[in-house]
């Protein structure tokens, strides 16, 4: 077999050591301006110690003691500028190669570091892939530059295969209780990294945990505030936490086609702060995912009700209509050019052209003067009931000689238990809905 060589046939490798390369363009440049601009300093100097003389005298020169003392330290000023140029260049040199040689040497440990980690994360041993899991979060603390490159470790882990603990004693079943506890070890490091006050933050990143099936986790107190959240076609089936976490302006978090399967998802005291996310194409197949007590509704989570189901606990219904007032983006249209959805809406409610939809939430239709909703609807506001509207229109005057006096009124009433209440409309009427609401019982 033939031997690869570094030089080639006839010709000597050529080698030059580190410390002689050729300099730069620019460094040779400046070492040239310099040289140029001292040796012009140094003869003008010259010429003016020795009193002007021509520069082509007529007859030489008469150069007495005090003439040559002052050439001999012109001299010295020129070869000790000369000498200080080079020195300067010589010592950016040295900083520059000793910048160079620095970097290349964390490189080279940084990357030493992230294969021993990556070993780890690979073994067969659960004690092993945890002392990784720690291992590749402080290398992601250190490495700031491919800080990105250690949470997508992180997001790849979860991704891997998965298959929950079945609950008995076989030996798969215990591979199976050790590997989530390294799973929910990773959760619970990027939570950390995500908390307000964290040592190193990791706010801003991007997290891609596309398919991944959580069997548990706490991700409570983390902050979204920045890059890609995706939980697309993720599988929860086991409890887990979102309470407290901020979904803040800038952050983009997807559970679109998530499967909720029978996992208690907690988003209690969660901030819709201004983030976009979505559960728009989820499938709720059963346990709970708890919207009830959100510390923020200022932009509410894209939701299809009608698939949510009993799955999705909501908010208080007077919350849901100011999520739908204060973000009318939940639908817009185009008053000249409404679409089919909008028509459709429209004609279920007797909209008015002239009023423009700007909401929709169930049965439920806003536009910017009033609330619509059908002659008879209930809407589920507790545990021990529901609220039911009922709208009713009605003839009132008593006919006198004068004249008629008599007038169509429509008004609704609320229907709750052993409640009622009239509310006639006028302009204010999603206003007094929403306050006649908030008086009713909240316990059974």
């Amino acid at each position: 077999m033939l031997k690869r060589s570094g030089a080639r046939r006839g010709r000597p490798p050529a080698s030059r050591p580190l410390g002689m390369s050729l300099l730069p363009l620019h460094v040779a440049l400046a070492v040239l301006i310099g040289l140029v601009i001292t040796a012009g300093s140094a003869f003008a100097m010259w010429w003016w110690l020795l009193g002007h003389p021509p520069l082509a005298p007529a007859a030489p020169v008469d150069f007495n003691a005090e003439s040559r003392y002052r050439l001999l330290t012109i001299a010295l000023t020129v070869t000790g500028g000369i000498g200080g140029v080079t020195a300067l260049v010589i010592a950016y040199r040295k900083q520059r190669l000793g910048e160079a040689d620095h970097a290349r040497e964390d490189t080279r440990l940084f990357n030493e570091r992230y294969a021993r980690v990556a070993e780890q994360l690979g073994s067969d041993k659960a004690a092993v892939r945890l002392a990784g899991v720690y291992a590749m979060a402080d290398l992601a603390d250190d490495w700031a530059i491919r800080r990105q490159v250690c949470i997508d470790v992180f997001c790849g882990y979860l991704r891997l295969p998965y298959r929950p603990p079945a609950g008995d004693e076989s030996d798969d079943d215990r591979a199976a209780r050790e590997e989530r506890q390294v799973r929910l070890t990773v959760i619970r490091l990027i939570r950390d990294h995500l908390r307000p006050g964290a040592a190193v933050g990791w706010n801003g990143h991007d997290f891609d945990f596309t398919s991944a099936v959580f069997d548990g986790g706490d991700f409570s107190g983390a902050v979204f505030d920045g890059g890609s959240v995706s939980f697309r076609s993720a599988r929860f089936v086991g409890d887990v936490s979102f309470r407290g976490v901020v979904f803040a302006q800038g952050a983009e978090v997807s559970f679109d086609d998530a499967v909720f399967d029978g996992a208690k998802v907690s988003l209690i005291g969660a901030a819709f702060a201004g983030g976009e996310v979505s559960f728009g194409t989820s499938d709720f197949r059963s346990g709970t995912v708890d919207l009830s007590k959100p510390a923020q509704w200022r932009r509410p989570p894209v939701l299809d009700l009608e698939k949510a189901g009993s799955v999705v606990v909501l908010p208080p219904f007077d919350q849901l209509l100011r999520a739908v007032l204060n973000h009318p983006s939940v639908v817009r249209v185009d008053p000249v050019n409404p679409g089919k959805r909008a028509v459709a809406i429209r004609k279920a409610h007797a909209i008015p052209d002239q009023e423009e939809l700007i909401g929709y939430l169930g049965r439920v239709a806003f536009t910017d003067r009033r609330i619509h909703v059908g002659h008879e609807f209930e809407i589920p506001y507790a545990e021990t009931g529901a609220v039911t509207f009922t709208w009713h229109t009605e003839t009132v005057g008593d006919g006198s000689d004068q004249g008629p006096t008599a007038s169509e009124v429509t008004y609704g009433k609320i229907h709750y238990r052993g409640f009622e209440e009239r509310l006639y409309e006028r302009d204010g009427v999603l206003a007094e809905l929403i306050r006649a609401i908030s008086r009713l019982p909240r316990s059974g």
